[in-house]
């Protein structure tokens, strides 16, 4: 990936990911707003292949589209990222023509249409900071949609770190899944290295 600063407080990004079974290209351009904030939109194109066992190869084309929003206000608030995605029936990204690999065709695995998702963070001062995020995504060839809700707090003391957060999440239409996070950073010695505990 590259992304390269012109006048105007303009912005121009791109990557591209390639294997021997799967490719794809992105290129965007981003807009510092001042006051207002940051946008940016970026188009990826992308080609995977998929094994089936016993049958020929099949190929996936599409596209998706993605817009993004940042700000960050007075006093410590910010919105870190909002943003939205929209992919044709044919994309795939990465992760999900790896996991396709040698599926049979009654284990369709259904891909991404559309994700809306936001952040917000604020920041505490010498008492550290809290934040908040959420997620959703909806799926072609089904009505079930993926959610995660998470709110967390993070600190420090002296030299420790440590964070704890909460997060709600649904897959598919199954049965919600709680769960409550806390982790500890701890410096080893002075050489700049640490040591971290989660549970």
């Amino acid at each position: 990936s590259v992304a390269h600063g012109l006048s105007d407080d303009y912005s121009v990004y791109g990557g591209l990911i390639a294997s021997g079974r799967y490719q794809s290209v992105m290129a965007g351009v981003g807009k510092n707003m001042r006051t207002f904030g940051a946008v940016s939109a970026d188009l990826s194109a992308a080609r995977a292949v998929v094994s089936q066992p016993l049958l020929v190869d099949r190929t996936f084309n599409g596209q998706s589209v993605r817009f993004l929003y940042s700000k960050a206000f007075d006093g410590g608030a910010s919105v870190r990222v909002a943003g939205y995605r929209y992919s044709t029936s044919g994309y795939r990204t990465f992760q999900e023509a790896a996991d396709m690999q040698g599926l049979n065709p009654p284990d369709r695995l259904n891909n991404r249409r559309n994700e809306l998702r936001l952040e917000l963070s604020q920041s505490l001062g010498d008492l550290g900071a809290v934040f908040a995020s959420a997620r959703q995504q909806s799926y072609w060839g089904t009505g079930v949609k993926d959610s995660l809700v998470q709110i967390g707090y993070s600190g420090s003391y002296k030299q420790f770190g440590y964070s704890i957060y909460y997060n709600r999440s649904t897959y598919q239409g199954r049965t919600p899944n709680n769960q409550i996070m806390l982790s500890l950073t701890v410096p080893l010695g002075r050489a700049g290295a640490s040591a971290q505990y989660s549970v």
